[in-house]
């Protein structure tokens, strides 16, 4: 009689495959996302954009079952999907002082970091596995804010982090604002004036605003303008900031039309 093959131990358990590493740290790293961004992160090249979507919707399940991340409803059209505490921790490497969740005063701007990290990084991925299996996230690239503060030895009330620090291929070191809302001018030039020092203390060459409409770029690019006027092109803060990006994806909903995401999410639920 033929010897029985021994069970494998992990037998009904999910197991943790490098894509799941991958965006559950990139994710880690950004807080958390909604479900729009996290569909866009787990995108195949060429891969039709609602396909994608629904793709993503049963990775994102099978994180939810086996524990490593909670989906977040009640803020915005879309799921926040949020890595749990313990494995926020896990993947990161260390503890955050506390567990992450979606709140009103912060979802616009953590989701907008997160779509300006993808249009500055999402380069080619390398595919993995077998002719069906997913892309998986790149990681390099990019310092997002909660690893700056940890390196910075955490947040305090004198200290200002930037949205992230992007390096790009030749190892220039980018710092990165997210501006979602056109501010009065004079608010704006006190940001302009502060940026030099902070891209000193990031170890950056210049300071780089992504903003998600021409109007809010209109009014980085008048503030600059005006100080360049009065105190010269010369001075770094005028000399150090780049002309502002727009992005269009920075506003939430952006990817997929949030109700048509809505229905596929509940369908799938």
């Amino acid at each position: 009689m033929a010897e029985e093959r021994k069970q494998r131990s992990d037998v009904g358990r999910i197991r943790m495959l490098p894509r799941d590493v991958a965006a559950l740290t990139w994710l880690a790293e950004q807080y958390g996302a909604p479900m729009d961004v996290v569909g866009k992160l787990l995108q195949k090249p060429g891969q039709d954009a609602e396909r994608a979507y629904a793709m993503s919707i049963h990775v994102v399940q099978r994180w939810t079952r086996a524990g490593w991340a909670d989906a977040v409803t009640g803020f915005g059209p879309f799921p926040w999907i949020v890595p749990t505490g313990r494995w926020a921790a896990n993947l990161l490497g260390w503890r955050p002082a506390k567990v992450w969740r979606p709140n009103m005063e912060q979802v616009a701007h953590v989701a907008a970091c997160a779509s300006a990290r993808l249009s500055l990084t999402d380069a080619p991925r390398e595919r993995k596995g077998s002719l069906v299996s997913p892309y998986v996230p790149s990681l390099g690239g990019w310092e997002s804010e909660r690893l700056l503060w940890r390196s910075f030895g955490g947040p305090t009330a004198s200290a200002k982090v930037p949205d992230g620090v992007w390096t790009k291929p030749d190892g220039d070191r980018v710092l990165v604002e997210v501006e979602l809302t056109a501010k009065d001018d004079a608010a704006m030039q006190a940001k302009l004036v502060a940026a030099p020092d902070a891209a000193k203390r990031w170890r950056c060459s210049h300071v780089l605003y992504m903003v998600p409409t021409e109007a809010v770029k209109e009014t980085v690019m008048r503030a600059r303008l005006s100080l360049a006027k009065q105190f010269g092109e010369d001075q770094p803060y005028v000399r150090m900031v780049a002309p502002p990006q727009i992005v269009p994806t920075l506003r939430a909903g952006h990817y997929w039309s949030g109700r048509r995401g809505h229905d596929l999410w509940r369908r799938a639920s």
